[in-house]
């Protein structure tokens, strides 16, 4: 056996070394089960998770006091008297008891070999097939791992094989609340129940999911069990399965892991990986990017060299799939879609327990699914959302006395819809979903999409806010209580509030939200009954306040000109309407653009950007402004600073600064990339829109744009060269390509000529047929 030379792959990320802490192993999964493999030559850690393995159980958490204090806290804030409104909010109006339970660690796999130094070490995800792989030589002999999560066959998979024979122990353990053992002479068993201890802040507990996770050894030369762990003596292969589930749904886990591992086991290890492998592709290989020449070095050192050397065109592009990598790997054909951190999570009690924060960081998890081709990954994020109408419609209805459903800024596996944290009265988590159910309608144009799942979401949504709205003084309509996401203010008396009347955010919501139920209506998905509701809507929409500048020139955040308690805030929220939102831009309201650039240099003036998902949400703002050097800047801020060794992006621990994974960093600069590199909003495709000069030649294929359209880019000295659209649906497509990229024809593939026309704007517009290709050639 020859050992792989360390290879500059553009889709591989590698290192010298095993990993020493949890945010430097490799990560694994297909959805539902992931894992976490360190590399560790002596004693291998697999840290393994399974999607629904949380802490908690379905709660009723309605507060009977908050209806009978909306009243009350709404007038306190219509008059401005904040400081008498928000004691009330927190203590009334948030849900009883106010807790989210924690997503948690299922076990560590332990394979341990023989403690004795090795040489040629190397550790490598391949993101291309999904597949970490370990390989060292001890005197001369090469040993070789390799772990993968199957798509096809829902295990986890190990396989152990070297030059020659080796001995293995191999183990089970969890941190708390289960037990293991073996089970015949191949079979290791780890199994228990959650125990959920009550707490000084909830006073709840109680058990919850009981789980099982099963290892079988297959092809050992010699297996045997020792209590609690498997030996395999002198084999030079061998290949261990794991099966993992939980009663979430009411599953037997223990035939469950029977079943997968039987069915598992009717197959070779060459099989096993290749189902794996033509399953993972399918959707991993749809885009290709490449941004100039590859960099041999391995991963680790290229992130440190950013700081110094600046940021390498092929690292982004790495950094690009390698998104794409976690948004497959962690959010497809599984029942709950991606939470803070994914599916990978090493511990019991993480932070922010790991849940769905719903006020940015669950919907720019998902800002990545369409335009890079994976549509098929928001799927669970729509059977979850579907599955938050219940609870949320008693919330509606007991906490503030509407028709409909509300979500608020914070849920978990048990579709919690109150308020569960002091600041978290936010009635609009569901309308910010909601416009991901629209993108996926615009992208797909799946018109049965928005009839049978989209538009009933999305009307129940708009329900509730209808009832939630209510009149000011001077006529409009407005949301209160509720706050631009965990930013305060300061009032004119000198107090320091969250709580206010209508911000920014809520009106852009609210267009978003009401516009595409109108647009939905139009498209005939819906029946004639709700012609009322569209005149309710359309009535809404012009009585919601306008937007409006502030005295330094910015996009205002609040109603009200109100000083900033935090001028270099890390969220954005009022910038919605510009990205990921298309209400305003550069072209079509030119002066609010300008006050969104203005806001964007004045949180960065005051420190914002201090997280791996804020810097991300900057990427794509300058994107949007169509400035690819302040975005490419942003990029290297997010790589240098807020990513660890193993790519994850972070968000620092702002007290001791240690590093805390969260994944919507990595989706959301995933997203910025795309952005720069091509637009579909204003019903036209924007190709290289905010090109760095870093990235001057280079080639994108595979990317969506909204209209059904696919689209290849190849470029040189900062100019298409050749653009190649695939439409699915038919229909007029509008390409800017920008000044400098003169058109000089457009054919189809079979060589047919197109007749096209190009505006002063250059705007090129042609007619295309269900399943045509076009291709572009400039001059």
């Amino acid at each position: 056996m020859q050992p792989t030379k360390p290879e500059s792959s553009r889709r591989t990320i590698w290192y010298r070394e095993p990993a020493e802490t949890w945010v430097e192993a490799l990560p694994v999964g297909n959805g539902r089960i992931g894992a976490m493999v360190f590399g560790d030559p002596t004693d291998e850690r697999i840290q393994v998770n399974e999607e629904t393995l949380w802490a908690g159980s379905e709660t009723d958490r309605i507060n009977p006091d908050a209806r009978e204090n909306l009243e009350t806290a709404r007038e306190l804030l219509l008059d401005g008297e904040h400081e008498k409104a928000e004691p009330i909010v927190e203590e009334h109006l948030v849900g009883d008891p106010m807790r989210i339970r924690p997503y948690q660690s299922l076990a560590d796999l332990h394979v341990r070999h023989a403690d004795e130094p090795v040489d040629e070490y190397r550790r490598a995800l391949d993101l291309t097939t999904g597949i970490a792989r370990t390989e060292y030589e001890r005197d001369g002999a090469l040993t070789v791992r390799e772990q993968f999560v199957s798509t096809a066959d829902d295990v986890l998979v190990v396989r152990v094989s070297g030059d020659e024979p080796v001995s293995t122990t191999i183990s089970m353990t969890r941190q708390q609340d289960a037990r293991s053992g073996c089970r015949g002479e191949n079979e290791l068993v780890l199994r228990g129940q959650v125990i959920d201890l009550p707490d000084d802040e909830a006073g709840e507990g109680g058990r919850g999911v009981g789980f099982e996770a099963v290892v079988r050894v297959l092809d050992a030369d010699s297996v045997t069990a020792d209590g609690d762990r498997l030996r395999v003596e002198d084999s030079d292969e061998f290949t261990l399965l794991l099966a993992a589930e939980t009663t979430y749904d009411g599953r037997d886990p223990t035939d469950a892991c029977r079943d997968a591992l039987d069915a598992a086991s009717e197959y070779s290890y060459d099989d096993l990986r290749e189902r794996h492998v033509r399953e993972h592709r399918q959707l991993f290989d749809r885009v290709s990017i490449d941004l100039g020449e590859s960099d041999p070095r391995p991963t680790d050192e290229r992130l440190e060299a950013v700081e110094r050397d600046g940021l390498d065109p092929d690292l982004a592009a790495l950094y690009f799939q390698y998104g794409r990598y976690l948004l497959l790997t962690s959010s497809h054909d599984c029942r709950l879609p991606a939470n803070l951190q994914g599916i990978w999570n090493g511990e019991m009690e993480p932070e922010w327990e790991s849940d769905f924060h719903l006020n940015i960081n669950l919907q720019m998890n998902y800002w990545p699914a369409q335009v890079c081709n994976l549509s098929e990954c928001v799927d669970p994020l729509v059977s979850y959302l579907d599955d938050l109408r219940p609870s949320g419609r008693r919330t509606a209805r007991e906490h503030y006395g509407c028709d409909g459903f509300v979500v608020h800024h914070a849920t978990d596996a048990w579709q919690t819809t109150t308020p569960v944290w002091n600041g978290a009265v936010w009635p609009m988590g569901a309308a910010w979903l909601c416009r991901l159910l629209w993108d996926h309608y615009e992208f797909t144009g799946d018109e049965a999409f928005l009839e049978e799942q989209a538009y009933p979401i999305m009307r129940e949504s708009a329900v509730f806010l209808l009832d939630y709205l209510v009149e000011n003084d001077d006529g409009s309509l407005v949301t209160v209580p509720s706050n631009s996401p965990e930013n305060r203010f300061v009032t004119p008396s000198g107090y320091e509030s969250l709580y206010c009347v209508s911000p920014t955010l809520d009106v852009q919501l609210l267009r978003d939200l009401f516009e595409h139920c109108l647009e939905a209506m139009d498209a005939d998905a819906v029946p004639e009954s709700d012609d009322e509701l569209r005149a309710e809507l359309s009535d809404a929409l012009d009585r919601l306040p306008p937007l409006q500048t502030g005295r330094h020139g910015q996009l205002r955040e609040w109603l009200h000109e109100y000083e900033e308690a935090d001028p270099g805030h890390r969220h954005i929220s009022h910038l919605y309407g510009f990205y990921p939102s298309d209400q305003l831009t550069i072209r079509r309201t030119p002066e609010l653009a300008d006050a969104v650039r203005t806001s964007l240099e004045r949180r960065l003036e005051h420190g914002s950007g201090n997280t791996g998902w804020s810097r991300a949400w900057f990427v794509s703002q300058y994107a949007r402004l169509e400035e690819g050097t302040a975005a490419h800047e942003h990029l290297e801020e997010l790589l240098g600073t807020y990513t660890t060794a193993n790519l994850f992006g972070i968000h620092p621990d702002f007290e001791t600064g240690e590093p805390i994974f969260q994944i919507d960093g990595n989706f959301g600069g995933t997203a910025g990339i795309a952005e720069m590199l091509l637009q579909s909003h204003e019903s036209e495709l924007k190709i290289l829109p905010a090109l760095p000069e870093e990235w001057s030649s280079g080639t994108v294929e595979g990317l969506r744009a909204r209209g059904g359209f696919e689209v290849d880019v190849r470029w040189d000295d900062g100019v298409p060269e050749y653009v190649h659209v695939r439409s699915e649906d038919g229909g007029t497509c509008r390409v800017r390509t920008g000044e400098g990229a003169e058109l000089e024809r457009v054919e189809t593939v079979a060589g047919e000529i197109v007749s096209f026309d190009q505006d002063a704007d250059h705007v090129v517009a042609f007619e295309t047929a269900p399943e045509g290709e076009y291709r572009l050639q400039y001059r």
